[in-house]
């Protein structure tokens, strides 16, 4: 009798939950990706329901069965209209593709929930998911011939830990670090963009000598806008013993507008002011500056926008763990003491012969390294990152990590960090921030590619103030000799003038 009643339960769940996918299928429009997604759950939700059914409910007498039967009949009926003919040998692939990413989506809002209310009804819903599974494992069999099987596995166990324990901080590390993972994999599949490499002729540049200026993005609005501006960097560039660089970043950000003439506005200035100097990477992924032609690396930039949007979402994956697993607990006075502060300072804040702190507002450097556990790019502890360079061996990819995970702990910390607002309202675009906080974190990527390029420069010039302290910060910890310095101040050294 009991084991009837559970079936009965979850036949109804299983009907509820049909009727939510057929009411969004009828909502969304003919041959969109919406339309197309729902199909796809809907096959997925055909197989477990005939298997579930043939193996379990045919021997049910209560009248669910009938409307289970007929429910069953109506999905083939749409998925051959739709001209998808299921196909018993994909079956487990048919699943396999569907069941990992409802219940990561599950697990992913029961990190956010702390309504004791909300919480429960989550629990139930994971309940009747593991229920799915079992369907899955136990009357189907897992699928072990597909890259979603392994995630299925993971989502799984860790759903099955939570239900078990309730400890939401351990599920929030799982999904941080599956997101992460995930995200890797998705930067990875564009990475033959990268390969495509049409020969780009270039050309030496003899900057011996010289004082090499690293323009911002965001200079290029001024010198657009302000008379007073342009005629400064005209002159400025046609000065023999000073180069203003660009980089591929640059062009990466105009691509971002997704404004043609917008586009080549903003080519015409770089072009204008660089001569074409450019901050590359060589063969053994050291920055060189040379002359390239600015039209074909723009071609080349084109070819891995998919990649940068894969890279941009590794920002606010990052962002929403800094709330979520609180990396940083606030306190007025600890904040107060940090910002007054630097990396260096909190790592020399202890007595040598005791421990002791000497100012114990100032987190420890195991805080540190915890923060760095989370948003660092490279397995490295605080003093690791401070002596990577010590040998002088700047490969670009080992600074741009340094880089990013410098940022990042700044970030957690406040200390120059961005200024993201947390999300108060549903229409907020990406989960915890909203929307005037979207792009500031979206763009953090671009940051700090620019601040990795930089690095070969005399000078990092910015109308970005936050940036601007967080690169001082940056290059002062990990021994960059490049002067970051805003564009006010950069027109009124002497040198300059």
């Amino acid at each position: 009798m009991e084991e009837n009643l559970r079936n009965c339960y979850y036949c109804k769940r299983i009907l509820a939950h049909i009727t939510i996918l057929k009411n969004e299928y009828e909502k969304s429009e003919a041959g969109s990706d919406n339309r197309r997604a729902t199909l796809l759950e809907l096959q997925s939700y055909y197989w477990l329901m005939k298997v579930y059914y043939d193996e379990i409910l045919c021997e049910c007498g209560c009248e669910n069965k009938y409307i289970f039967v007929n429910t069953l009949t109506n999905i083939l009926n749409l998925l051959q209209i739709n001209k998808i003919e299921p196909d018993t040998d994909k079956m487990r692939c048919d699943i396999c593709r569907i069941l990992p990413h409802e219940l990561f989506s599950l697990l992913d809002l029961a990190c956010k929930l702390s309504d004791p209310q909300e919480l429960e009804s989550m629990y139930m819903e994971l309940q009747y998911h593991v229920f799915l599974s079992l369907i899955y494992d136990e009357l189907i069999g897992r699928c072990t011939d597909c890259d979603a099987c392994i995630e299925y596995i993971a989502c799984l166990e860790n759903t099955c830990k939570y239900l078990y324990s309730k400890e939401q901080h351990q599920l929030q590390e799982f999904v941080y670090f599956w997101k992460k993972a995930r995200n890797t994999d998705e930067i990875w599949s564009c990475a033959d963009a990268l390969r495509m490499n049409e020969q780009i002729e270039s050309s030496d540049v003899n900057i011996d000598g010289h004082i090499t200026v690293y323009l911002d993005f965001n200079v290029y609005d001024r010198y657009e806008k302000e008379p007073k501006i342009k005629e400064f960097l005209n002159r400025l560039s046609q000065q023999k013993e000073i180069d203003l660089i660009y980089s591929g970043t640059h062009l990466e950000e105009v691509l971002r507008m997704n404004n043609e003439e917008y586009e080549l506005k903003r080519i015409q200035s770089i072009q204008s002011l660089t001569h074409g100097e450019i901050a590359v990477l060589d063969e053994n992924k050291k920055i060189v500056i040379c002359i390239e032609d600015i039209d074909a690396r723009l071609r080349q930039t084109k070819r891995y926008q998919k990649m940068n949007q894969a890279a941009e979402e590794r920002e606010c994956i990052v962002a929403e763990a800094r709330e979520l697993l609180s990396l940083h607990i606030h306190d007025e006075q600890r904040d107060k003491a940090i910002g007054t502060s630097s990396i260096q300072e909190i790592i020399e804040n202890v007595k040598d012969e005791t421990g002791t702190k000497l100012n114990p507002n100032l987190p420890d450097e195991d805080d540190l390294n915890m923060i760095l556990m989370y948003v660092g790019i490279e397995k490295q502890s605080i003093k690791e990152y401070k002596n990577m360079f010590k040998d002088d061996d700047k490969n670009f990819n080992r600074l741009r990590a340094a880089i990013v995970s410098m940022a990042g702990l700044l970030n957690v910390l406040g200390l120059h960090g961005d200024k993201v607002k947390n999300k108060n309202n549903s229409a907020a675009i990406y989960p915890i921030y909203d929307k005037k906080s979207f792009r500031t974190i979206r763009s953090g990527y671009y940051d700090n590619d620019h601040l990795s390029f930089a690095s070969k420069c005399t000078y990092f010039v910015t109308t970005d103030t936050t940036l601007c302290e967080k690169a001082k910060e940056i290059y002062e910890f990990l021994g960059i000799s490049t002067t970051p310095i805003l564009l006010d101040e950069f027109m009124n050294i002497p040198e300059m003038v």
